[in-house]
């Protein structure tokens, strides 16, 4: 029987060792996603939800100020009634 020393084995650990290197180096260089956003976008995206909203409130009181002005305007009292109730029960801000 033919026993090979244990330093036989040395060259396979060391190309082990460089080649764990490599790897390791490789990791750190890895390249990260990206993306642009286009000038319109940017812009699309500055418009926000709330000032959509806000045009629509100001359309709503446009409207409501007109029907004021001709007299058209009519309160449902039910609605007005629900909405004091909620309010002062807390549920619900001016």
């Amino acid at each position: 029987m033919n026993i090979k020393p244990i330093n036989h084995n040395v060259n396979f650990i060391k190309a082990y060792g460089e080649n764990k290197k490599v790897n390791e180096s490789n990791k750190s260089i890895s390249k990260k996603d990206s993306i642009e956003i286009s000038s319109t976008a940017r812009s699309l995206r500055d418009m926000s939800f709330d000032n959509i909203d806000m045009i629509k409130d100001e359309k709503k009181v446009e409207s409501i100020k007109l029907s004021v002005e001709n007299g058209t305007y009519k309160v449902h009292s039910k609605d007005l009634a629900d909405k004091m109730l909620k309010i002062m029960k807390g549920r619900e801000f001016l």
